[in-house]
């Protein structure tokens, strides 16, 4: 089905081709979404990337669920860990990526995982505390996924 969005955005592709790719990941979230549908864990290892689209593997969460919008929220923040976690920190290609997917979403869900994280930013300065946990990589992408969905500027589309 192609390379993991992980391998592009961690490898040595031109910039471009990691914007493209990034950004398509980002857009065929969406379209899961628009259709109704949550992947359960969209990591960049479970998004493949042929050149021209993606395709998804490892679905954690297909069929029914009473908590759609919730569950399109938490992916859209497993989708912003993984980025910020593979990337090693911000770069423009994750801030094209999120554009793209803000651009489509009508319906909101950006705001739901906002809303999600405002229920949990006192983990925040908790965790810049602790130094065992202060210097893991996943705690340092889940700091800027929290700077990121808390911003000033995020509330807007």
């Amino acid at each position: 089905a192609g390379t993991p969005l992980s391998q592009v955005l961690a490898g040595d592709a031109p910039r471009d081709e990691r914007d493209r790719a990034l950004s398509a990941g980002a857009e065929a979230l969406h379209s899961l979404h628009d259709a109704d549908v949550a992947h359960g864990r969209p990591s960049l290892r479970d998004m493949m990337w042929d050149g021209t689209r993606i395709a998804f593997i490892d679905f954690e969460r297909f069929g029914a669920t009473r908590e759609l919008r919730r569950a399109k929220a938490m992916d859209l923040l497993l989708f912003a860990h993984s980025c910020f976690d593979v990337a090693g920190g911000p770069r423009p290609e994750i801030d094209h990526a999120f554009a793209a997917y803000r651009s489509r979403d009508r319906d909101g869900v950006w705001g739901d995982a906002a809303r999600m994280l405002r229920r949990y930013r006192w983990l925040d300065p908790l965790v810049s505390r602790l130094p065992k946990l202060r210097d893991s990589h996943d705690v340092k992408a889940g700091q800027l996924v929290f700077r990121t969905f808390l911003s000033p500027d995020s509330a807007a589309p």
